[in-house]
């Protein structure tokens, strides 16, 4: 069927339009603000519409009025190299470039409109006079306009990731799911590939899991995606989750069912929840002088007036410090730093305790054989915390991961061997501090793995004097994806392990991101992913481009 094209009628100027040319179609177009619209739209009553509620202000204006604002349409057409087009572009761009900035400081969209535009305002008048404020007042800020900005930008940003991820020989996601602030289930996805011969990793995408979490729900989100994106499953090289059973379940969890669509994938246990699972893992004695420790703060914190009384105490004993930690199972590091802060604030607490008559908790606190076992968990989960921090970041992947675990490992044995022999305790200062070389042996005991053409790219490789002048030139991953070009066969398997993720450092990372920008007052915000993208990712939009396609617009 043949579309009707339609054509402007001179009384389409008593609503105040004009139109333009674009190929053989004429398009109405407001001479108020300059708005253009489709074809389709050149009817009387939508014409009518549009100044009824846009311009209403307008509706008794005479004729010559619009025909005034005509001729100015039509002066600024033909002043095709003058201000007008120079002036309206910038003015976009700046609107872009004020959005981008907006959603990289995870700030609400209206804040260009309620603040960030009058600040300028003021600024401009102060410094450069009446005509400069008249050009930023131009500038677009509202919070629907921001907001399209943001999409505008995550969407070309979107676009130049994926035309990477399709161009990379593998790549690897990490995934997991945390609940918001209106307690609706968010994946949180992120991708590491090969580009420019090196490793890069990128924010992926972040979709609400609308009922339930299971993994065919979440299976589900990513297939789509992937469909969406037109992304290879055989590309896929590794899956990093955080080992919950929905993730790592052996019949029906996430990367069980991503191996049916690729059985070739590395998957991978987030070491840091590994970590912090294993540091779980201790003796009775040490779990319980953990749990006494960790009553006692709780005493002293859960209380309001006890927080004060005991502010108050260490401020008059002139301690270091004037309040204890809490312990929370989810944040890596609590444990550690609380059993120091503990420590540290010893005496006070025994005071504390002996002023509020609590008996009970002041004769553990006081025990020799409790406090010698706190001095050696302070030491220890310091030591462990030191390895979380090591193995959280970005650009780490197994290889490296690995080789800070077997560190670690290695110490301890060698810490315990100096212990057994009384040479050093350097490894355990607070409780050398607390009983000496004597008896830290009794408190730690206890503390405890191609086909032929492959074979013969290999023996090239390892006879190519360049290749091997690249390797002392460049980093581990960079190497392989150079090698990639010349020796794709060999370069393969260790460009599968390097883009694969070693944990959801990432995924962790960017949660804390989405409690700043849902909050309380934006929680019913339901697309975070735009947003998101502009704030995190690494790849910057491409705004003049976006701009070179976009209808400009002043604000009115």
């Amino acid at each position: 069927m043949t579309k009707v094209k339609r054509k402007y009628d001179d009384d389409y100027l008593n609503f105040g339009f004009t139109f333009v040319d674009k190929g053989n179609e004429q398009l109405p177009q407001c001479v108020i603000c300059l708005k253009t619209f489709s074809n389709a739209s050149m009817k009387p009553y939508q014409l009518k519409q549009h100044q009824l509620k846009v311009h209403p202000q307008l509706v008794e204006k005479n004729r010559s009025y619009f025909e005034l604002k005509a001729n100015q349409v039509k002066t600024m057409r033909l002043d095709t190299t003058g201000q007008f087009q120079t002036t309206s572009k910038a003015i976009l761009t700046a609107s872009y470039a004020v959005s981008l900035q907006v959603a990289k400081a995870k700030k609400p969209h209206n804040i260009g409109e309620t603040l960030i535009k009058p600040c300028l305002v003021a600024c401009a008048n102060i410094l450069l006079g009446s005509n400069a404020v008249s050009k930023v007042k131009q500038v677009s800020l509202s919070n629907d306009t921001v907001k399209s900005r943001i999409d505008d930008m995550a969407c070309s940003i979107k676009s130049k990731l994926i035309a990477n991820i399709k161009a990379s020989p593998v790549f690897a996601i990490q995934l997991d799911e945390s609940v918001d602030v209106a307690n609706l289930s968010q994946l949180m996805v992120f991708v590491r590939y090969v580009h420019n011969q090196a490793i890069e990793e990128d924010f992926l995408f972040c979709r609400p899991l609308e009922t339930t979490t299971k993994a065919s729900d979440v299976l589900k989100l990513v297939e789509e995606f992937f469909e969406t994106e037109k992304l290879d499953w055989d590309k896929l090289g590794g899956v990093c989750t955080d080992g919950a059973p929905a993730m790592l379940g052996a019949r029906c969890g996430f990367v069980e069912l991503v191996k049916r669509k690729n059985p070739f994938i590395i998957a991978t246990h987030c070491t840091i929840h590994r970590e912090a699972l294993a540091s779980r893992t201790m003796p009775e004695a040490l779990k319980k002088t953990l749990d006494s420790s960790i009553k006692i703060i709780n005493y002293i914190k859960a209380s309001a007036l006890n927080t004060r009384l005991f502010r108050k105490l260490c401020k008059d004993m002139e301690s270091e410090h004037q309040n204890l930690l809490y312990h929370t199972s989810v944040r890596w590091l609590s444990k550690g730093n609380m059993l120091n802060r503990l420590v540290l604030l010893l005496q006070e607490v025994i005071e504390f305790l002996e002023i509020q008559k609590k008996i009970e908790l002041k004769s553990i606190i006081t025990d020799n054989i409790f406090q010698k076992r706190l001095a050696y968990l302070a030491d220890i989960f310091g030591h462990l915390n030191e390895l979380n921090r090591k193995l959280q970041g970005v650009g780490s992947n197994i290889i490296v991961q690995r080789d800070k675990i077997a560190a670690l490992i290695a110490k301890l044995e060698l810490w315990k061997g100096k212990i057994q022999s009384g040479r050093s305790v350097a490894a355990f200062p607070t409780l050398h501090k607390m009983i000496g070389m004597n008896g830290i042996c009794s408190v730690i005991q206890g503390v405890q793995e191609d086909e032929e053409n492959t074979q013969e790219q290999f023996l090239e490789l390892i006879h190519d004097s360049a290749a091997k002048a690249s390797f002392e030139d460049n980093t581990l991953d960079k190497f392989w994806a150079i090698m990639m070009n010349t020796y794709p066969k060999v370069a393969a398997k260790p460009l599968s392990l390097l883009t694969a993720f070693s944990s959801t450092y990432l995924c962790e990372s960017a949660f804390s991101n989405v409690v700043t920008i849902k909050t309380k007052a934006r929680n019913t915000m339901l697309n975070l992913e735009s947003d998101l993208r502009c704030a995190i990712s690494k790849i910057e939009p491409d705004i003049d481009l976006i701009v070179a396609e976009k209808q400009e617009q002043k604000s009115h």
